[in-house]
């Protein structure tokens, strides 16, 4: 996912209503508006109101929308002073004595 946390190969990472990610248990998925559901490739277009998921807007009938589930937060690195920064950077000590995170 963008922000660095991760879903099984058949799942889809959408966008949370908390800035973060989660998972869609569909390859493919459609992520939807609420930030709390997603829709099958099968059936891409979400109707939020109706909490279903349709193959077109036009569409009367249509399935149940799939609830997100949480993704696999990004791996972290402990500095020394007990703070963290995520795996793609490195601790950085500064001016003040404690740590920050720097590009690797």
């Amino acid at each position: 996912c963008p922000d660095g946390s991760s879903c099984s190969s058949d799942a889809t990472c959408c966008p949370t209503a908390t800035g973060g990610y989660g998972c869609c248990p569909s390859a493919g998925a459609t992520c939807c508006s609420d930030h709390e559901h997603c829709c099958p490739k099968e059936y891409p277009v979400c109707d939020v109101a109706q909490g279903l998921c349709k193959k077109s807007g036009a569409d009367v009938f249509g399935i149940s929308m799939m609830k997100k589930e949480e993704a696999t937060p990004a791996p972290m690195t402990t500095c020394p002073d007990g703070s963290s920064c995520s795996s793609d950077a490195t601790c950085c000590p500064t001016a003040t004595g404690g740590y920050g995170c720097c590009p690797s």
